[in-house]
């Protein structure tokens, strides 16, 4: 794996959505709170992880 490559996983729970990076060297995780638009809590749990 290229270390350009970036991977991003996320898990939607009822009160939280978990967001995992791996940048090719560490993992780097946060949580938000799961809005009611499951998509809205996906982009701010990602955004938040890049510091967006």
């Amino acid at each position: 794996m290229s270390n350009n490559t970036i991977r991003v996983g996320v898990d939607v729970g009822g009160t939280f959505t978990d967001v995992v990076l791996w940048d090719g060297n560490k993992f780097t995780q946060t949580k938000v709170a799961t809005t009611e638009n499951q998509a809205d809590g996906v982009v701010a749990g990602i955004e938040k992880i890049c510091d967006l």
